[in-house]
């Protein structure tokens, strides 16, 4: 009976032995672990297997800090003006579709920071998207109004949870919001 015990003991320290050099064996044999996705921030080029450190930007929102100063519809011709009407449209570059179309703010300020909330989060990858900013008017009478127009790669300029976007003309400022998992 001691016997057998003894060789219980002594198989389990075998294994306990062979399984810990193994291990050594893996550390040691020159591989390097990391993200091996591209779309995630912390993707790395030099990674030879998946630790399971990679994690996705998933867009929360969006913000206009600041736009031109300009009144964008004539109520009556030279008798009233109105501000813009803002809603925002965002998708890939190379995408026909648009990954969000926001609601309007009627009458927004220029100087006032303008939000949009997104309802269903959506990855964002590792490609160009686009932005475009409009003034809302009311067809038949008047078209949409293209205010200005940007674009981004949210996992190269991304920082914090924020990517800054700036118009092509440096007047209009998009931040996008995002959460990692």
């Amino acid at each position: 009976m001691i016997k057998k015990i003894n060789s219980y003991i002594l198989a389990i320290l075998v294994i306990g032995l062979v399984a810990s050099s193994c291990k050594k064996e893996e550390e040691n044999s020159g591989e390097t672990g990391g993200c091996m996705d591209v779309n995630s921030p912390y993707y790395s080029s030099t990674a030879t297997y998946d630790n399971g450190t990679c994690e996705f930007l998933y867009v929360t929102g969006y913000e206009v800090t600041n736009f031109e100063d300009k009144d964008w519809d004539l109520a009556v011709p030279l008798l009233e003006t109105f501000k813009a009407d803002l809603y925002i449209k965002v998708k890939g570059q190379s995408s026909s579709n648009w990954d969000f179309y926001s609601n309007t703010i009627d009458n927004a300020d220029p100087n006032t920071v303008h939000i949009w909330s997104v309802p269903n989060q959506f990855q964002l990858l590792n490609e160009t998207y686009v932005w475009e900013l409009f003034d809302e008017d009311t067809p038949p009478l008047d078209t949409d109004d293209a205010m200005a127009s940007g674009s981004f790669n949210p996992v190269t300029s991304g920082n914090n949870g924020v990517v800054v976007s700036e118009s092509s003309d440096g007047l209009t400022t998009v931040k996008i919001r995002y959460n990692l998992y």
